[in-house]
């Protein structure tokens, strides 16, 4: 008898001797759905049924009442009994006999949680692995962001969204040494005593520059989704946005032009971030955007004020 669940499509071919004469609901070991695959009428021939019912009640019974019993007898797949036995659902005894490869696939920990958010693959290496990890984050954000920052979960902390960004951060930087090194962009190529130094700033001052560079803008932004209300979850949910709203800039790859894409698409994505993190509108992420901007184009204009006061040359 080949059974086929409605719900997921798995399908399992049982020889008839094992499947019990009068079991009408089965329990799809894959998904778990209970469903009826097959009619009372199709459960065992009449005559066997009558002799099944005055062996098991001997008591005279009305049609009626007996039609009932056997109902009532078929449909409980809560009981606990063995494979075979006879009664009520027998597959979910039928996981046993799938294959380790099936078995396998659906005892491994998921990284969807309780409330139906999924983790970021970043956060979640028990799972992913670091390269794959990191690379399956990065095409989700870059790919699918409104999804990505959806479902993503707000609260596991700012680390690891930390230093996702700053390994981010050094491959970019990493990149752009590299094409100026071989003159495919256009830089200055340091060698000797220069070359040793950029090495140090690399590996130690660059990164705690980006740090603090990015605590300090994800604190203006979300002081401006606050003054905005914008702000429904958090620093964290900011900070989260900001990170791994960074993920395009390994378009750093691709020699001269890359920058630029990235940086655009980089923007792109973090304001996608910031709205559907904290499920605000598309305005107000605008204007929270916007906000920080203020004081330095009013610096900029009083600087070409005074310097168009004073006779010297602007642009």
């Amino acid at each position: 008898m080949e059974i086929t669940c409605p719900k997921c499509g798995f399908t399992r071919n049982i020889p008839d001797e094992k499947v019990p004469p009068r079991a009408e609901i089965a329990t799809c070991p894959k998904c778990k759905e209970k469903f009826q695959f097959r009619t009372a009428t199709e459960t065992i021939p009449p005559p066997l049924l009558s002799e099944t019912s005055q062996e098991q009640d001997p008591s005279p019974q009305h049609p009626g009442n007996q039609d009932k019993d056997t109902s009532q007898e078929t449909f409980q797949p809560e009981k606990s009994e063995k494979p075979g036995s006879g009664n009520g659902d027998f597959w979910d005894s039928l996981a046993s006999m799938g294959s380790p490869h099936q078995e396998t696939q659906d005892e491994q920990p998921s990284d969807v949680t309780p409330n139906g958010e999924i983790e970021v693959p970043w956060e979640r290496l028990d799972l992913h692995g670091f390269f794959p990890g990191m690379w399956e984050t990065i095409k989700r954000a870059m790919l699918r962001p409104v999804g990505f920052f959806q479902a993503m979960p707000v609260g596991s902390g700012q680390i690891k969204p930390l230093i996702f960004y700053l390994l981010i951060a050094e491959f970019q930087i990493v990149l752009q040494m590299l094409w100026e090194m071989t003159g495919v962009a256009p830089g200055m190529a340091g060698e000797g005593e220069a070359m040793g130094i950029n090495v140090l700033m690399l590996l130690v001052g660059y990164p705690a520059i980006l740090t603090l560079l990015l605590y300090v803008m994800a604190v203006l932004v979300h002081s401006c989704l606050n003054l905005v209300g914008g702000a429904t979850r958090g620093f964290e949910g900011t900070f989260r946005a900001l990170t791994y709203g960074s993920a395009p800039m390994v378009m750093t790859i691709v020699p001269i032009i890359g920058p630029l894409i990235g940086a655009i698409w980089s923007l792109v994505v973090t304001f996608l971030g910031y709205k559907h993190i904290h499920g605000t509108t598309t305005a107000k992420v605008i204007l929270a955007m916007l906000l920080p901007l203020i004081p330095f184009v009013l610096i900029l204009a009083v600087v070409m004020s005074m310097a168009q006061n004073s006779g010297v040359p602007t642009f």
